[in-house]
């Protein structure tokens, strides 16, 4: 018996997401057995794979081992009446296409939404190895971050540069606003700044924040990134990026936390942040 299937899918920002909802199916539904499926990455390169079990203490017992992309099983999926197969479309919490009143065999989306977070905060931080957060805590850079009054600012470039759908917030005015509205406030900030174009960065953000370091985390651990980013102690500016999302989520709940008003060129998507977290324009207008 396999029970319930949550699809994992998606580069680590969005698997935390799916990690998030998987221990709120458990929690809401206690009596139903609820596996996680990463065979998504046996057909697909996304970023740097399956993270979820080299970040968190996952039993060989909730995971499903099939291979759930062959073709009998993507056609056995789309049966609803035999698989009571539920499909969350796009990445945004939407409870009108979300019948949660019963569990359903596959579960199939992204699940971004802080509801969920916060509904499993406690058992989402206790199942992260001890070894992962020591790894992290131990460095230099994260010393210097939690000893000072520091922000991180998230530039994601990469596949955001000329993909047509995802905004490349590098071209429009929302670092300039963002760091603006920190400033504002506070006169006494350590910049730190992270990104998959650091050489880019270091040429275009030195002239918005003075004195900024530009993070590069020792082997290119994107975790690493994270808790380092939710280790700043005055708050952050968030990319449009699920990835940057959990450099908020998993710091302290009273810090500046701000996010762009809008994510995409010709989609508007009314995200569901936490209510503290602050929203600013990019400047940015459809053609």
């Amino acid at each position: 018996m396999h029970g319930s299937v949550v699809l994992i899918s998606g580069g680590l920002g969005n698997q935390l997401f799916e990690y998030c909802f998987y221990l709120y199916l458990r929690k809401r539904f206690p009596d139903v057995r609820f596996v996680m499926n990463a065979s998504y990455y046996k057909r697909y390169s996304k970023h740097t794979g399956f993270e979820l079990d080299n970040l968190f203490d996952i039993g060989e017992d909730q995971m499903d081992r099939r291979d759930l992309y062959t073709l009998p099983h993507l056609c056995a999926r789309g049966i609803r009446p035999l698989y009571r197969f539920l499909l969350k479309r796009g990445v945004y919490f939407d409870e009108t296409c979300s019948d949660m009143s019963r569990p359903a065999g596959y579960y199939d989306g992204y699940w971004v939404s802080c509801r969920y977070y916060e509904q499993v905060r406690d058992e989402f931080n206790a199942s992260f190895k001890a070894s992962v957060l020591a790894g992290v805590h131990d460095l230099d850079i994260y010393r210097r971050i939690v000893d000072c009054n520091s922000c991180f600012i998230h530039v994601r470039r990469g596949d955001y540069v000329g993909h047509g759908k995802y905004l490349d917030l590098s071209s429009t005015d929302y670092y300039r606003n963002a760091v603006n509205h920190v400033l504002e406030r506070r006169n006494d900030i350590s910049w730190f700044i992270f990104s998959d174009d650091i050489p880019w960065c270091l040429e275009h953000m030195g002239e918005l924040v003075k004195d900024a370091t530009f993070v590069e985390y020792p082997s290119q651990n994107p975790i690493g990134d994270m808790l380092l980013m939710a280790g700043c102690t005055v708050g952050g500016i968030i990319a449009n990026s699920t990835f940057s999302w959990w450099g908020g989520l998993l710091g302290k709940d009273d810090r500046m936390l701000l996010v762009p008003d809008r994510y995409y060129t010709h989609e508007t998507v009314d995200y569901d942040y936490p209510s503290s977290w602050v929203r600013i324009a990019t400047g940015w207008q459809p053609v």
